[in-house]
């Protein structure tokens, strides 16, 4: 039986535990649960499995179209970037249109569209036109970022998704067949564009997935984002091709 919220802080992740203490991977915390947004939007929850635990969910699959729930890090500039991203329009934009929960609606909570991720995508159409237009619109979105001086710092083919295959469009918004970034956790809003920014030091969970070469821990924001770039378009065309 479910015991109670745990958590280190107001911000994720949050847990439900059992009377041991020990973390109920399978259970949608009650504090989420109870969200105002999420009780008057009526939308029931399903973990995200392995990753992501006491921080993302899905809205449930017997509710389409599901949406992805995030429960936002105010420590983090997530929301800030999300929401200056959104105000600006552009045919360069490659941000997953989305929404967070008004101020007065408790604990920040991000909603989003639930997208293929880009690697199913490549499995499901490997044609080599098809993989270099994947490529071309990241490599949009992420110059569009950082014309904004907003780094990524996480990018990884678990934070690209594409809409080529949705059944039903959940927004009017979103464009069929486009490359969408998401999880601005880990990004950065810069006192400088690129080429004038210096080096921050790359914390550890950027570095879990890239290697970075030399085993350096100070790059250039901007030059850190287009090798991790490079890195995922390189496992993209490995999903593919290989």
């Amino acid at each position: 039986m479910a015991g109670s919220d745990t958590m280190s802080s107001e911000n994720p992740p949050w847990y439900e535990t059992d009377e041991r203490g020990e973390i109920l991977v399978l259970e949608v915390p009650k504090r989420l649960k109870s969200h105002p947004e999420i009780v008057r939007r009526g939308l029931q929850l399903e973990p995200v499995l392995p990753f992501k635990i006491g921080i993302v969910y899905l809205t449930s699959h017997l509710q389409p179209p599901q949406y992805v729930v995030k429960v936002l890090d105010t420590s983090t500039e997530e929301r800030e970037i999300y929401e200056r991203l959104w105000q600006a329009p552009s045919p360069h934009n490659h941000t997953i249109p989305g929404e967070i929960t008004p101020p007065d609606a408790g604990h920040p909570i991000l909603i989003t569209p639930y997208l293929t991720d880009c690697s199913l995508t490549c499995v499901l159409k490997p044609n080599p036109s098809d993989t270099l237009g994947l490529f071309v619109q990241l490599l949009e979105g992420i110059e569009y970022m950082h014309t904004l001086r907003i780094a990524h710092m996480d990018l990884c083919p678990d934070n690209i998704v594409i809409t080529s295959h949705l059944a039903e469009q959940p927004r009017p918004d979103l464009i069929p067949n486009r490359v969408y970034i998401i999880d601005y956790g880990s990004s950065r809003q810069l006192a400088l564009g690129p080429g004038s920014q210096p080096a921050i030091t790359i914390g550890p969970s950027q570095v879990y997935l890239v290697h970075p070469p030399g085993d350096l821990k100070h790059f250039d924001p901007y030059s850190w984002d287009i090798y991790c770039a490079s890195h995922t378009m390189r496992q993209l065309f490995d999903v593919c091709f290989f």
